[in-house]
């Protein structure tokens, strides 16, 4: 229609008595074409997620760490949890949940890739303030490997100790169980004794759903160790107790170390044990623990 009503009023123009007489008598009013309003430019919605990728592709990871942060992502998206949402009970419950094995080996890496990313140090405020992992690992063998120095100290101080070959591997599993268990790894970078066993044994059960049946001996094999390991031997005493090993004395026949731990406190060496010391010293014991005392020094007497 304003098509037609523009070229009748051209005709008009024209001036044609012919014409005139078959046309209007005056200009028709064409109506303006409406014009639509041009689109106003929408803010697109935060996503705290596609930073994180992007950031992620800026800091080189690659594909298949991009991969296995998709898996954490599409996890989290499910639920509305952004990056900064996401929390140690979260990745747990969420790696429980899923059935693929495959799947779970995704997310699992997907974990240790946002951890590694937050001890970069580098935009941190796109993630959580604290470490997602390390979670339960419930495949066969499925515990990360102690460190090699670490491992090489603890054999040391149990053939220091005469302790079997058994007894060694059941303290190196103690440690393995709960160095699996604990959050910060690289506490077990410092000294056998430094490492704070006793602290991080408090510690885990607090965020950790899952604790092995023997998690009590566990317990108490780290406590042991860590007291062992933290006692300052004298010179002399360090000669004897060695002496005493490669005597072939057996753990349970052997009182050096518990007479050491008490002489050492008031200053004496192995030849200034005596008699009247000892005899002192059991005085102040309760009964049970005065006779396993009496029978050490007999020990110790007959070395």
């Amino acid at each position: 229609m304003r098509k037609a009503g523009g070229l009748l009023n051209k005709l008009r123009s024209l001036q044609n008595e012919e014409l005139q007489v078959l046309l209007p008598a005056m200009d028709l009013l064409i109506p303006q074409r409406k014009r639509k309003p041009a689109p106003v430019p929408q803010c697109l919605p935060p996503d705290p997620w596609g930073d994180l990728i992007e950031f992620s592709k800026t800091a080189g990871l690659s594909r298949g760490k991009l991969h296995a942060i998709g898996a954490v992502r599409q996890k989290a998206s499910q639920q509305g949890l952004g990056p900064q949402k996401i929390t140690h009970a979260w990745a747990c419950k969420t790696l429980n949940s899923t059935k693929a094995a495959t799947s779970r080996d995704r997310f699992r890496r997907g974990v240790e890739c946002l951890d590694a990313l937050r001890a970069s140090g580098t935009n941190s405020d796109l993630l959580l303030k604290t470490d997602l992992g390390p979670l339960p690992d419930k495949r066969r063998k499925g515990n990360a490997m102690l460190p090699e120095r670490l491992v090489r100290e603890i054999q040391d101080h149990a053939a220091f100790r005469g302790l079997s070959n058994n007894a060694t591997r059941s303290i190196l599993t103690a440690i393995t169980t709960v160095f699996n268990k604990a959050r910060k790894k690289e506490i077990f970078e410092m000294t056998l004794a430094k490492i704070p066993f006793g602290d991080i044994v408090d510690a885990i059960p607090s965020f950790s759903e899952e604790l092995p049946k023997n998690w009590n001996r566990v317990c108490a094999a780290v406590r042991q160790l860590e007291s062992e390991a933290r006692f300052h031997w004298t010179d002399d005493w360090a000669d004897l107790q060695r002496r005493v090993v490669a005597a072939g004395v057996p753990v349970k026949e052997n009182p050096v170390p518990a007479i050491a731990a008490v002489a050492q406190a008031s200053g004496l060496s192995p030849g200034q044990i005596t008699c009247e010391w000892s005899d002192q010293h059991a005085r102040t014991l309760r009964p049970d623990l005065r006779l396993t005392w009496n029978k050490r020094i007999a020990l110790f007497r007959e070395l």
